[in-house]
C-alpha cells in the first residue's frame, strides 16, 4: 500500500511556465517562502517513519520539528516550514533517504511505497521532470566514487589523483548535459560551486588509507591555489571542507606557529591563526566550527570558554553562527562531566528494545558506530584487545550502531563478536544522542561511570582509554 508524501509551497509564480519556455530556465521565488509537507497513511505512528533535515549553513543539518505537527486521526502528518533560501533538504520517509535541492516557493510531490522494505520514490510536480529537485542526490553520486577510497588501496598518490580528477572531468560533463535542462539560475550556482570544491577535500581520503604511505611533497600543492576569499560560497559545505584542509596543512601546523602550541591550549592556537589567515563570514563559519568541534572542552574548562566564546561573540557579524555555538555550549555542559547521563531507546538483534545505560553499577565504554565508517571498523580489535584488560563485572562495553542501515548491521554482527551489549539505534534515537552529546561523526566514544552520570564525554579512542576508564573504576 502506497503512503503519499507532498511538499507544497506556500505560493506559487504563475509566471514560471511562461518563463520557462521563453528562456529555458524557471525563476525562482526571491525571498522565505512555506513548504508544505504531507504524509498520507493508514498507520497512526507514520509520524516516527518521517523526518526531514535541512542544511542549516556550513555547520549543522536543523530537523524540522516534525513532533509539533498536526495529525489527523486517519495517521496524515502535515507540517509547514520555511526555507530562506535554496538549500539541501535531507527527506526520510520509512526506509529511504533521499537528499533534495529545494527552493522557497518550490511545488513537489513525492509518492512512496515500501515494498519488502525496499522503498521507492517517485516525483511530480514542478521541476520534476528535468530532476531538479534530484540535484543534490545527483550530486552525492558523483561524491561517493571519488571518496571511496576503501577500494582503492593499491592507487599509488598519483593514480589515486588521476581517479579523483576522472570522476571531477565527468561531473562537469554532467553539468554541461544538465544546464540544457529547466535549471533555476540558483541550482546551477549551486552546482557549480560544488564541482568547483568538492574534489579538494576528496583527494585528501588517500592519506587515510590502513596503511597509506607517506605523500609526495607536491600532493597538497593544489590547496596553496585555494582563494581564501571566495565569499559568494562561504556557507558551501564544500569549500568549507576545502579551506579546513588548507589551514590543516598550512595554517594551524606551519612552521612559524608550531613552537606557539606548547603555550597555549590547541583550540586557542588554531582559533588565532583562523583569526589571521580568514576574513569575514569566512572566518566566522571556521570559528564557529573550531568551537562546535571542541566544545567540550569548553565545557570543561570555563577560563577557556570564556576566553574563546567571549570573543566569537564581540567579532561574529553571522547571528546564526552565533546562535548554534551558545546552544551547542549550552547542550555541552548539560554532558559534561558529572551530569546524569539520559536513557535513549536501542534495539537488540531480535528487536527487542532496551533503555541505554541501564547497567547499574557498572562503568560503561560506549562506542558509537557505523559499519560504513572505516575508523570505526579499524579501532574494533583494539577495543577487543581492551575488553580482556576488564572485568566484565565491574566493566561493559557498550557498542551502539547509529546512522547505519538494519541489515548492514544485522550482517556485521554475525560475523565479529561484539560482545553482549551490542544495539541497534533508529535515526530518532541517534539524533537524541546527537542532540545530547555533541557527536561530530563517527565513531564517538562515552565513558558513563557506576553511579549513571557521565565520566568523559568524547572520550579517547580504544587504543588510548585504558586509564582513563580505570580512573572511572575507582
Amino acid at each position: 500500500m502506497a503512503d503519499n508524501v507532498l511538499l507544497r509551497s506556500g505560493r506559487f509564480a504563475a509566471c514560471c511556465a511562461f518563463v520557462a519556455l521563453a528562456f529555458g530556465s524557471v525563476v525562482a521565488i526571491a525571498g522565505p517562502a512555506d513548504v508544505h509537507l504531507v504524509v498520507k497513511g493508514r498507520d497512526l505512528s507514520m509520524r516516527r517513519l518521517v523526518s526531514v533535515m535541512v542544511e542549516h549553513d556550513p555547520v549543522e543539518w536543523r530537523k524540522v520539528g516534525l513532533d509539533s505537527a498536526f495529525q489527523d486521526p486517519n495517521g496524515s502528518v502535515d507540517l509547514r516550514f520555511t526555507l530562506d533560501r535554496p538549500r539541501s533538504v535531507q527527506l526520510s520517509v520509512g526506509s529511504k533517504q533521499i537528499l533534495l535541492f529545494l527552493e522557497p516557493g518550490d511545488d513537489l510531490q513525492i509518492s512512496y511505497s515500501d515494498m519488502a522494505f525496499q522503498g521507492s520514490v517517485t516525483f511530480s510536480g514542478q521541476g520534476a521532470g528535468n530532476c531538479r529537485y534530484l540535484m543534490s542526490e545527483r550530486e552525492a553520486g558523483f561524491q561517493m566514487p571519488a571518496w571511496s577510497y576503501m577500494t582503492l588501496k593499491k592507487l599509488d598518490a598519483r593514480a589515486f589523483t588521476k581517479h579523483v580528477d576522472s570522476v571531477e572531468a565527468a561531473h562537469w560533463a554532467f553539468y554541461r548535459n544538465a544546464d540544457t535542462m529547466v535549471l533555476t539560475p540558483s541550482c546551477r550556482a549551486f552546482v557549480r560551486t560544488n564541482i568547483t570544491y568538492q574534489y579538494i577535500p576528496a583527494r585528501d581520503m588517500f592519506t587515510l588509507q590502513a596503511g597509506a604511505p607517506a605523500v609526495p611533497v607536491w600532493y597538497y600543492d593544489h590547496l596553496k591555489e585555494l582563494n581564501l576569499n571566495d565569499q559568494q560560497a562561504w556557507d558551501n559545505p564544500f569549500y568549507v571542507e576545502a579551506v579546513e584542509l588548507f589551514l590543516s596543512k598550512f595554517g594551524f601546523h606551519s612552521d612559524s606557529t608550531l613552537k606557539t602550541v606548547s603555550t597555549e591550549p590547541w583550540v586557542a592556537h588554531a582559533y588565532r591563526e583562523i583569526t589571521r589567515i580568514l576574513r569575514g563570514p569566512i572566518r566566522d563559519v571556521h570559528h564557529a566550527r573550531l568551537l562546535v568541534m571542541y566544545i567540550h572542552l569548553l565545557a570543561d574548562d570555563r577560563d577557556l570558554a570564556d576566553n574563546l566564546l567571549g570573543s566569537f561573540r564581540r567579532t561574529c557579524r553571522k547571528p546564526v553562527l552565533l546562535e548554534i555555538v551558545e546552544r551547542r555550549y549550552m547542550q555541552a555542559l548539560q554532558a559534561s562531566k558529572g551530569q546524569e547521563a539520559p536513557l535513549f531507546t536501542v534495539a537488540d538483534e531480535d528487536r527487542k528494545n532496551h533503555a541505554f545505560p541501564e547497567l547499574s553499577g557498572k562503568v560503561l565504554y560506549v562506542d558509537l558506530w557505523a559499519t560504513w565508517c572505516a575508523p570505526c571498523i579499524e579501532a574494533m580489535k583494539d577495543s577487543r584487545e581492551l575488553r580482556t584488560k576488564f572485568d566484565s563485572n565491574h566493566v561493559a562495553f557498550v557498542y551502539i550502531n547509529v546512522m547505519d542501515t538494519w541489515t548492514d548491521w544485522i550482517a556485521y554482527s554475525a560475523s565479529h563478536d561484539l560482545g553482549r551489549y551490542n544495539w541497534f539505534s533508529d535515526f530518532a534515537s541517534t539524533m537524541q544522542f546527537n542532540d545530547h552529546y555533541g557527536m561530530l561523526g563517527v565513531p564517538h566514544y562515552i565513558i558513563i561511570g557506576r553511579d549513571g552520570k557521565i565520566f568523559k564525554n568524547h572520550a579517547p579512542a580504544p587504543d588510548q582509554a585504558e586509564e582513563l576508564i580505570r580512573s572511572a573504576l575507582r
